[in-house]
């Protein structure tokens, strides 16, 4: 339902949720993480929820559209046809395999 930077006291949190149509804005004073848990419906707040589908929401927001251009850039960067990827010993190895070889060392 969000995922960015917090900000300081955590603005963003509070600042994206609030643009939402229908929530509730953050006392002041307030835990913003339990605010927000509130809002979406989360643990025990659950029946207090408002009817806004949060990660609908996300999916189609300017947010989300900016975290796929970030991780298209950060992550997914072609690869080199110049550049040989190298295959080591532990490349595929299997997590027992991992596991025994860090205990013999």
């Amino acid at each position: 339902v969000f995922f960015g930077e917090l900000g300081d006291n955590c603005e963003n949190l509070i600042n994206y949720f609030e643009s939402i149509p229908g929530t509730p804005k953050c006392p002041s004073n307030y835990n913003p993480a339990t605010w927000m848990l509130e809002v979406i419906g989360a643990g025990t707040s659950r029946g207090k929820a408002n009817a806004t589908d949060y990660a609908a929401v996300y999916k189609t927001s300017k947010l989300c559209k900016l975290n796929e251009e970030r991780l298209q850039y950060e992550f997914m960067a072609p690869l080199s046809a110049d550049v040989p990827l190298q295959q080591t010993q532990y490349m595929f190895s299997p997590l027992g395999e991992d596991a025994h070889n860090y205990s013999q060392k």
